[in-house]
């Protein structure tokens, strides 16, 4: 429970966390908590980059990683550290709060082996990107784009395989002050509608502030996640993403519609931001 739950307001996490941390944290939060849809394949833990690199993964496997950065300008080196410090491959980096905005030059925020697409922000806060890494040939699909000023961002690109089916990946950044309504009957519909009739394994990362261990408790995060199950879309990532001294919320995932797959996913111990 979270009156058990008492990490240093200061530093939520260590940029190198201990795998005693990470143990620690997956005792409180029990990850058999039925309230969220769950993919049997899906390995959700707290690790480490340790942890992940003594991970054996397939090498025909694709990496992803989403992370709210709060700030790609600031916190740039430590994301190229962690990247460093993997030994598996991030095939594609999902990049919401960006903080990049339309009026502003874009400092230098290349990372060697990767090409990037985005979306600008209006607002002090927002803005989604991803890093598609240079071994991957894609397209960007601008037609998927679901955008509002100041509420809504977000970056799509399909990834182009020549002897198995493309993949569609979709970063977005749902503000909180976006009513969720409006998000949910508007936007999130259409997209999904679009991703149905394509008909290709469509991942949609990103943090949407809805806190999914609220289902069922709060009207617009049931419909949320009501609405992505009605499309076949179910969440990769079903413990806390966001954890304080006195809080954890479960804001950010990677929604996958192909549930044929074998998939490892789970959080990575980093406090690059205050998200895992």
């Amino acid at each position: 429970t979270l009156k058990n739950l008492e990490l240093p307001s200061d530093t939520t996490l260590n940029l190198f966390p201990t795998i005693e941390l990470a143990d620690e944290i997956n005792s409180i939060f029990n990850v058999a908590d039925e309230s969220v849809t769950r993919i049997p394949e899906t390995n959700n833990k707290y690790i480490d980059i340790q942890a992940l690199n003594n991970t054996s993964i397939p090498e025909n496997s694709l990496g992803i990683l989403h992370l709210n950065i709060a700030s790609l300008s600031n916190h740039i080196n430590d994301l190229k550290i962690l990247l460093n410090l993997s030994k598996n491959k991030f095939h594609i980096i999902c990049i919401s709060e960006s903080r990049l905005k339309s009026s502003e030059p874009i400092a230098n925020i290349n990372i060697p082996g990767y090409t990037f697409e985005h979306t600008p922000t209006e607002s002090s806060a927002g803005g989604t990107l991803i890093y598609i890494s240079n071994e991957l040939n894609y397209k960007l699909r601008n037609d998927l784009k679901i955008y509002k000023m100041n509420e809504l961002e977000s970056t799509f690109v399909e990834l182009m395989f020549e002897k198995q089916q493309n993949v569609v990946i979709g970063c977005i950044y749902k503000h909180p002050t976006m009513v969720p309504d409006d998000f949910n009957n508007n936007y999130l519909e259409e997209l999904l509608t679009k991703t149905t009739n394509i008909r290709k394994p469509t991942l949609l990362a990103g943090d949407f502030n809805y806190d999914l261990l609220k289902y069922g408790n709060h009207s617009g995060t049931t419909n949320f996640l009501d609405n992505l199950h009605s499309h076949y879309f179910l969440p990769l990532i079903i413990s806390p993403t966001r954890i304080t001294s006195h809080s954890a919320t479960l804001i950010d995932n990677i929604f996958l519609n192909e549930n044929d797959l074998c998939i490892r996913s789970g959080n990575l111990l980093s406090s690059i931001s205050d998200h895992l």
